[in-house]
């Protein structure tokens, strides 16, 4: 089966400050396309990320409270 990367949009961080990255779901859970699965902590707020598609949680590539960047694969879902 197709791992599909989990990204952080562009939309999510400021652009010259890394952001905390919070996980909302763990390997091996279900996941829903636009279902949220993290979350970065941003200066205005928190910003949600979505799984890309149905499928579930395979590879969790930056652990919680690392930072994260624009563009960033943080995961996968198979």
């Amino acid at each position: 089966m197709q791992r599909t990367e989990i990204k952080i949009p562009n939309t999510a961080v400021s652009e010259n400050i890394s952001q905390h990255l919070f996980w909302i779901k763990k390997v091996g859970d279900m996941v829903k396309a636009g279902g949220s699965v993290a979350s970065v902590e941003a200066s205005k707020g928190i910003n949600f990320i979505a799984s890309p598609v149905d499928g579930i949680l395979d590879e969790i590539v930056v652990p919680q409270g690392e930072y994260v960047e624009r563009g960033q694969i943080i995961g996968y879902v198979r």
